[in-house]
């Protein structure tokens, strides 16, 4: 409540539902054991309880990983095996999204937890950095993807910046140079970047305003606007230049939009 976290636990999110060993609503094949380490580990035969949990062999293939049965259908060996928390949702309204910062908190304790921040990696395959001699750990969370994906986008803020500079150079020396007395258009140039910097603001807003929640990969989006919004320009100002010189400018507009409205149609669909 009034924006403040609280300090919440596996117990305090999760969907609860007691009665599988354990209060939550967890899906795994600890479940055979109560998710009791003692029993697990007092266990002389683990793949016969395994086998003894009344699992269908598709559930025990889609919570292990590399698993191996006999004929008769059952468990003989399995490389990894999944653990899925099912967590309740607590978000809020914030601006033009959702927000769930009790959630995101508590999942970036557990990757913290896990190491996750810190991989090791062997072959291009990554495992989070939690140190066991048993098992190897590959956690993923609600937040994750766009922590990564966001931390990739922010080490390119700059180059991106720079490639928004050198297209808006680009733009004004190819659509008729800087310094030419005659052909210079320079402001053309401007104008069409102010048109395309107004495109790309009314986008936002609009998405903003039917709610749409803002993600990393609209951090990537004013470079393509951009890109489309300068190839629009050459190809209307080449277009432009193809037109009898002799004709009067509205003319020469009207055959300009005529030859290059479906090529602009088209890129902007």
């Amino acid at each position: 409540a009034d924006g403040k976290l609280v300090d919440d636990t596996l117990r305090s999110l999760c969907i609860l539902q007691p009665g599988r060993g354990h209060p939550c609503f967890v899906n795994s094949v600890l479940e055979a054991w109560d998710y009791d380490r003692a029993k697990l580990s007092a266990d002389m035969n683990p793949l016969e309880t395994l086998n003894a949990m009344g699992k269908s062999k598709a559930d025990l293939a889609r919570m292990l990983g590399g698993a191996t049965f006999d004929a008769s259908g059952k468990v003989t060996g399995a490389k990894a095996m999944t653990m899925t928390y099912f967590m309740m949702m607590n978000r809020v309204r914030k601006g033009g999204g959702y927000e769930d910062p009790r959630g995101e908190m508590w999942e970036e304790q557990v990757l913290e937890v896990l190491k996750c921040d810190a991989p090791v990696c062997e072959k291009a395959v990554c495992a989070c950095g939690y140190e066991s001699t048993n098992f190897k750990v590959y956690g993923q969370t609600t937040r994750s993807f766009s922590d990564v994906f966001g931390a990739a986008i922010g080490g390119d803020v700059g180059l991106i910046n720079g490639a928004f500079l050198l297209m808006i150079v680009y733009l004004i020396l190819n659509l008729g140079g800087l310094c030419h007395k005659v052909n210079s258009r320079a402001l053309l140039a401007f104008g069409c970047t102010l048109s395309i910097v107004a495109a790309g603001v009314s986008g936002y807003g609009l998405a903003m305003y039917l709610g749409f929640a803002y993600t990393p990969a609209h951090s990537i989006l004013p470079f393509v606007i951009i890109g489309i919004g300068v190839d629009d320009s050459f190809v209307i100002m080449n277009a432009f230049d193809r037109t009898d010189p002799k004709k009067p400018v509205p003319e020469r507009i009207a055959d300009t939009l005529a030859h290059a409205g479906v090529s602009i149609m088209v890129t902007s669909l």
